[in-house]
């Protein structure tokens, strides 16, 4: 067997059980991060919705400015 298959394999032993045992330990909250995942992801919409009409205000200041001063 080749030496990174080996690797892998003892990484996969290792992970597998963790990973499950943290999920199993934190089933009960799993409405409450689902909650919190959506709320956040609201505002995360509204930041870039914000972000995309601040960087359209800059981009229109900028080009009636260059206008302005080539004329």
């Amino acid at each position: 067997m080749p030496e990174p298959l080996k690797c892998d394999g003892l990484a996969l032993c290792l992970s597998a059980p963790l990973v499950v045992g943290l999920g199993y330990a934190f089933s009960h909250s799993v409405d409450a991060v689902a909650k919190g995942a959506a709320h956040a992801e609201h505002w995360l919409a509204v930041a870039g919705v914000l972000a995309l009409a601040a960087w359209g205000g800059v981009r229109r200041l900028r080009r009636g400015r260059s206008r302005k001063g080539a004329g």
